[in-house]
C-alpha cells in the first residue's frame, strides 16, 4: 500500500515580519519542520526588520537541509524592496 502524502502546511506571515510577530511564525515553522511536511508561505510584506530577514533565510536553509518542499510566494512593498536592495539582502531573499 502506498503511503499517503502529507499535505503541506500553510503558514500565515501577515504584512509585518518584525520581531513582535516572529515567535508565533517561528513556532509554526518548527512544528512543520518536525512533521516533515511541505511548507507554503504567501504574503505581501509591508514592514520587515533584521529578525524577519533572518527568519526567511533560516526557513530557506532549514528546508534545504531537511529536504522539505518550500513554496514561498512573498512580495515586498516598494519601501521594503528599497530597504532590502540598499542593505544587500535583496538577492538573498525570495
Amino acid at each position: 500500500m502506498a503511503k499517503k502524502k502529507k499535505q503541506p502546511v500553510f503558514i500565515h506571515i501577515g504584512q509585518q515580519l518584525t520581531i513582535e510577530y516572529i515567535d508565533a511564525i517561528y513556532n509554526e515553522l518548527t512544528e512543520a519542520f518536525q512533521k516533515k511536511v511541505g511548507i507554503k508561505m504567501e504574503t505581501l510584506i509591508e514592514e520587515i526588520d533584521l529578525t524577519g530577514i533572518q527568519l526567511l533565510l533560516f526557513t530557506r536553509k532549514k528546508a534545504e537541509q531537511e529536504n522539505i518542499d518550500l513554496d514561498l510566494k512573498i512580495k515586498y512593498s516598494d519601501n521594503v524592496r528599497n530597504l532590502l536592495s540598499s542593505t544587500g539582502f535583496a538577492e538573498l531573499l525570495p
